[in-house]
């Protein structure tokens, strides 16, 4: 079984990503980003995190946070102002196999630095996450 999430967002004035996540039942996970930003004076520095949720809803997993390329200003001649990056993460294959559902958080320049840290710290905290997943986060920890 294969897990898929498309997710679009505007992450400042006339910038953009979209990106399309898919979890492989095997921990495998693919995400591809487009990019694009269409102001005239600042770039955009995408950056995108995959969370994963089990059957009842609880996350119980982050993705590493993915950082796009930068896309320049549409007067800015040093960078293309669109494109698109790819990524593959290899989660542990309980998290490929436990997860029912995801969902993509688009983030832009330094906002937000601490936010997967702060994921993470939750996961860590709850009861309703499964051994398996707990144990990994013991060992990595």
């Amino acid at each position: 079984m294969t897990i898929e999430r498309m997710e679009q967002d505007e992450v400042g004035y006339a910038k953009r990503l979209r990106t399309k996540a898919k979890l492989y039942q095997n921990g495998v996970l693919v995400v591809e980003t487009f990019s694009e930003c269409r102001a005239a004076f600042s770039g955009l520095r995408g950056r995108v995190l995959v969370i994963c949720f089990d059957q009842a809803g609880v996350v119980h997993w982050v993705s590493q946070e993915f950082a796009c390329h930068t896309r320049c200003a549409l007067m800015d001649p040093s960078c293309a102002s669109s494109g698109t990056d790819a990524w593959v993460d290899n989660l542990p294959e309980p998290v490929g196999r436990l997860t029912q559902s995801l969902d993509i958080v688009h983030l832009e320049g330094d906002s937000d630095r601490d936010f997967r840290t702060r994921v993470i710290d939750g996961i860590k905290a709850t009861r309703e996450v499964a051994d398996e997943i707990k144990a990994i986060y013991d060992n990595l920890m």
